[in-house]
């Protein structure tokens, strides 16, 4: 793989750098001489490289792919070829990703922390699935966390579209993350991505644990095959075994995402984020987190890390976002039912002062002949 550094392909994209490799592809760091820019490249293994049904399809929803523009999602560009090799280009992310950061933590994320990753991943997830696309690999390698603490997803459909032109996989994804529906080889849904990421939330949560490894399958295989049988038959173990300081609420936001029906799933990531939410107020507790808005919120076109072909700048820019306290929305809802309150106590005082007011003034004489200090002579 490293064989590639300094090489130029295309006579436009200079290799500087080997990454890492993965499932599907060996991946890089390279220059964009075109535009002076850094991107990631993905070099796909041979087995994807020549099937002429995965590079058929691939160019027919890279368009679809292309224009995900998201805050925190990370854009893909193109797949090209040169010679023998097939590669894809998207934005690159000068950070780690969340398996790192999960590695390095060497136990649970605390609440402040989850808030800050999950929110930005269900932001991402949102537009996606709104814009029709499942992910289909949600797992923590898959999310990036840049050096100035910016959350990204990576990876939008790659996996679903290397499964369907190789038929001797069976199921789409990483099979830890797995959905059960996926494991049987079923389409993916929103609800499926929503499984995945209960999963990565369940990892956080107890310090990188994870409710299926293959242990306790009742089958025979490798340990993929006994870990997709878990995802189907067994069901979720308890955060709270691993973690006690876990809260009952949020455990249950956890196993609702690990139901093995879709249904009974949150039905979005909207959902989903905001059950979260709902569980650290619940709590009492008070976290302030830099907040992207859940509803679809695509870069402006001048904003990406490489415009169009046309286009000669490289930088980024990403939203400026403010935190903003959980427990805010509580406080402003308590003090206008005060105000609220208050201003009904008032005004039934005085209707009650006018009444009152008015009876006296239109009482008869007679009335006022029972209080000593009202003249004799003037009573009838």
């Amino acid at each position: 793989m490293t064989d590639l550094i300094g090489s130029a392909l295309l006579h436009r994209f200079r290799v500087e750098e080997f990454l890492g490799k993965g499932g599907m592809a060996g991946v890089y760091k390279v220059r964009d001489e075109q535009r002076a820019a850094f991107l990631a490249m993905k070099v796909l293994h041979a087995d994807l490289a020549e099937d002429k049904i995965f590079l058929r399809r691939f160019r027919r929803e890279a368009q679809t792919l292309a224009k995900l523009q998201h805050p925190n999602i990370v854009r893909f560009y193109s797949l090209e070829l040169s010679d023998d090799l097939v590669f894809l280009l998207l934005d690159f992310v000068d950070g780690i990703t969340l398996r790192k950061e999960i590695s390095r933590a060497k136990g649970p994320f605390s609440l402040k922390r989850v808030l800050e990753i999950m929110q930005p991943v269900c932001s991402a997830l949102h537009y996606a699935h709104q814009s029709g696309i499942v992910h289909c690999d949600i797992k923590p390698a898959n999310i990036m966390i840049h050096k100035n603490g910016t959350v990204l997803v990576s990876d939008f459909g790659i996996a679903r579209m290397a499964e369907s032109a190789t038929s001797t996989m069976v199921g789409v994804g990483t099979p830890a993350y797995m959905a059960p529906e996926l494991a049987r080889g079923e389409s993916p849904i929103p609800q499926t991505d929503i499984y995945a990421l209960g999963i990565v939330l369940f990892e956080m949560l107890t310090g990188g644990d994870r409710p299926f490894i293959g242990e306790s399958a009742k089958t025979t295989g490798s340990t993929s095959e006994k870990i997709r049988w878990e995802q189907i038959y067994l069901q979720p173990p308890s955060p709270r075994k691993l973690n006690p300081s876990i809260s009952l609420e949020l455990e249950a936001v956890v196993l609702k995402c690990l139901n093995k029906k879709p249904e009974e799933r949150y039905l979005s990531a909207t959902e989903f984020m905001n059950a979260i939410r709902a569980t650290v107020s619940d709590n009492g507790s008070s976290v302030s987190v830099a907040v992207v808005p859940l509803a679809p919120h695509p870069v402006a076109p001048s904003t990406p890390l490489i415009r169009t072909a046309s286009s000669n700048t490289a930088s980024v820019s990403r939203p400026s976002v403010k935190p903003v306290s959980l427990t805010s929305r509580s406080t402003k809802r308590n003090a206008l039912k005060t105000y609220v309150i208050t201003f009904v106590v008032i005004s039934l005082l005085l209707l009650c002062a006018c009444g009152i007011t008015c009876s006296l003034f239109f009482a008869p004489k007679s009335f006022w002949c029972i209080f000593p200090f009202w003249p004799a002579g003037i009573c009838p």
